[in-house]
């Protein structure tokens, strides 16, 4: 299912402001306008001060928590020069703070950087605090070519020239032989005079595609199912110090490489999911959602990796565009809130028509993130239950949902939707 991407921009005195594609119901689930006198600490660690490489007698990628700080609305990214051997650029990361998949990434920043320097925001998989993420590669990832289990995305990065930077992604780690994602490693993307006041760059992605986008134009996609990624990723605002800098940055001097004016992050309610097929979890159970049946119950059980617990959030065709059909893969056949008894039947497990709107009966509304975790709230409408009902994970024995949605308002479950394979 493809659908149609509308690009607006909002008028802010004399700054573009990128927005959310047009036609969605956006939702703003993160944002930091660096409004304070510091840097926000529960939004961002400062805590990545290790050296990632040399060059000579010069040490670069030093990153210090005192050279991300925050004045008159911005945070300022600051290089500075010690002594004759090192160098130290700002770093922040929402790691172990924050963590999503899907929505839609803006940053307005002013970059400044000059030869030598560099400044970046990006995203890495979103692993536990103590992880320093050195070697580009998540918790229990694998070299295997693809992006599915994490990747580094990058928004913007500098590169100290003067009218090109670089966005897209690089997975699999940073092994150099041989180069892993070779074909998609940062696009290099021209753009006079993006160094001259604020811009806006942004990132949309969704289960199905990953835009990147400047001042509200598209400059880089990525559509093929491997170069995807399927799982939470961290905000990370950095600069870099490399060994050029040090013909350009006197010992003992100071030099700011950018300043950020915001950033913000939307989740879009209506978002189209794609072919993909997903396990829904619940959250107080950890149990996914599973089409196997006993008596008429649709079980909840541990993850096992049967094909029963995968399911196709379908949208558009019969279903209007803000409702959704939950179809299993190993039957075929749909979540249906029955209209009779308040159980879901379990007739062809479960027991729906294969056409009309009778499938379409389920809104998916974002409820929230929580340390890395996106929770949704699935709600009925099928035109006898009213939209203040929502699916449950109430049952009567340890295994089994008995009643969905739930018949009152006040016992809401949530559920975690998870890709697992196209």
């Amino acid at each position: 299912m493809k659908t149609l991407l509308l690009l607006s921009t909002v008028l802010i005195g004399n700054a573009a402001l990128a927005a959310p594609p047009s036609g969605g119901d956006w939702n703003q689930i993160w944002n930091d306008e660096f409004s304070g006198s510091s840097l926000d600490s529960s939004k961002w660690d400062t805590g990545w001060l290790k050296l990632r490489a040399t060059d000579g007698s010069f040490s670069a990628y030093h990153r210090a928590a005192t050279n991300a700080r925050v004045t008159g609305g911005n945070l300022e990214s600051v290089y500075t020069r010690p002594n004759t051997n090192n160098a130290y650029a700002a770093y922040a990361t929402t790691n172990g703070k924050f963590g999503t998949t899907y929505g839609y990434f803006e940053i307005r920043m002013q970059v400044t950087d000059q030869a030598g320097s560099q400044s970046a925001f990006w995203m890495m998989p979103f692993v536990d605090a103590n992880s320093d993420g050195q070697s580009g590669l998540p918790e229990n990832n694998t070299v295997n070519n693809s992006a599915v289990d994490g990747a580094e995305i990058d928004i913007m990065e500098s590169k100290g020239l003067p009218n090109d930077y670089s966005a897209g992604i690089i997975c699999d780690g940073y092994a150099t032989s041989p180069p892993p994602c070779s074909d998609t490693r940062d696009d290099t993307i021209s753009a006079t005079g993006f160094r001259n006041g604020y811009k806006t760059w942004a990132l949309n992605w969704t289960p199905e595609k990953m835009e990147f986008l400047y001042e509200g134009q598209v400059k880089h996609t990525l559509t093929a199912n491997n170069r995807i990624v399927h799982v939470p990723e961290r905000l990370i605002l950095s600069g870099a110090a490399n060994a050029g800098l040090k013909n350009n940055l006197s010992v003992g001097q100071e030099n700011a490489s950018g300043k950020t004016d915001w950033i913000r992050v939307h989740k879009d309610n209506e978002m189209d999911w794609g072919d993909g097929y997903f396990k829904i979890i619940n959250r107080g159970t950890g149990k996914a959602l599973t089409g196997q049946s006993s008596g008429y119950a649709i079980p909840a059980t541990f993850q096992n990796g049967n094909n029963a617990q995968l399911w196709q959030v379908e949208k558009g065709g019969s279903c209007s565009r803000d409702l959704y059909a939950l179809k299993s893969k190993a039957h075929g056949n749909y979540v249906k809130a029955d209209d009779q008894i308040t159980i879901i039947p379990q007739g062809f497990d479960p027991e729906v028509k294969m056409a009309g709107n009778a499938v379409c009966e389920w809104s998916i509304t974002f409820e929230e993130n929580d340390s890395g975790s996106d929770y949704y709230y699935i709600t009925s409408y099928d035109g006898v239950y009213s939209s203040s009902l929502y699916m449950s994970d109430t049952h009567t024995s340890s295994t089994h949902i008995t009643q969905a949605p739930q018949v009152t308002s006040g016992n809401k479950s949530e559920w975690q939707i998870i890709w697992v394979e196209n």
